[in-house]
């Protein structure tokens, strides 16, 4: 790794209320999923990446079922407050009974960055009609949408970037962070940059590791391609190696002119150009 210091914002860290870290740990557990970071605790993840030099890192939590949203939002304000390197990304279901109430306590009270959606889990679509009011309401608050939509790590029936192109194309003015660069559909990814100037995409388990095989060159590739629209991310501690390796793999990977641009400085311009509201407490 280059000697000089990096700047680092990681744009893409889970850490969630113990309860359910644990369900998580458990689930990859039953697919023999093997992960060094398997049982650390939410203060020892925070210490982790304070302590490899992450100045600002995305807090994604995201919901598995309806009606949960709320208290993990809550959650998460509080660790926030007490953790303040994390900018968070809340969580939403469409089947919350109380939908709206969870988009405004998290996005006016709370002033999240905006939310998570992860289709896997939620075993639905990214363009499903009944995310349309939660998408209507990020757009119209300038916040973020970071989604995992496309079918890296592993595929399923709910994952694919035609489903993202569809919500580009609806929401335009909405900021878009796709998980895992757009893998296993790097070249479609690559013609959403072109066409959708608000989407972004970010660098978790992107350059391949023991469960994923991925074309390193096609990778640099896109990100000289565009080096303004590509974030550094971890997934940490979800991920089966440290991620300083990642941060290597990118330094080792990229010219001098632009790492910076991906590890820290492109995270930057986005959280600036989101509008918030002026609480400051999370800000």
């Amino acid at each position: 790794m280059a000697e000089k210091k990096l700047r680092i914002w990681d744009a893409h860290v889970h850490i969630f209320p113990p309860r359910l870290f644990g369900a998580i740990w458990q689930w990859f557990e039953r697919y023999s999923i093997s992960l060094p970071y398997r049982g650390i605790s939410s203060a020892e993840a925070a210490g982790h990446l304070r302590g490899m030099g992450v100045d600002k890192a995305f807090l994604l939590v995201y919901a598995h079922r309806p009606d949960v949203s709320a208290g993990i939002n809550r959650w998460l304000y509080n660790f926030c407050l007490n953790n303040p390197m994390f900018l968070p990304f809340g969580c939403i279901h469409p089947g919350d009974r109380m939908l709206n109430g969870v988009i405004e306590e998290a996005l006016d009270v709370f002033g999240f960055c905006g939310f998570k959606i992860h289709c896997m889990v939620s075993q639905m679509k990214a363009d499903d009609p009944s995310l349309t009011p939660v998408y209507r309401e990020i757009e119209r608050r300038g916040r973020m949408l970071v989604v995992h939509a496309g079918t890296a790590p592993m595929p399923a029936p709910w994952l694919g970037l035609d489903n993202i192109e569809r919500i580009l194309y609806a929401h335009p003015d909405m900021v878009v962070q796709v998980a895992h660069l757009g893998h296993f559909e790097i070249e479609k990814a690559a013609r959403l940059l072109e066409n959708y100037p608000r989407l972004f995409l970010d660098t978790a388990w992107a350059l391949g590791n023991s469960y994923m095989k991925v074309d390193q060159r096609a990778v640099c590739d896109l990100i000289k391609a565009f080096p303004g629209r590509v974030l550094y991310g971890s997934d940490f501690p979800i991920i089966p190696e440290d991620p300083g390796m990642g941060i290597e793999k990118l330094v080792n990977l990229l010219p001098d002119s632009i790492i910076q641009d991906v590890l820290y400085c492109n995270a930057e311009k986005i959280i600036k150009g989101l509008s918030r509201p002026a609480s400051g407490k999370l800000s």
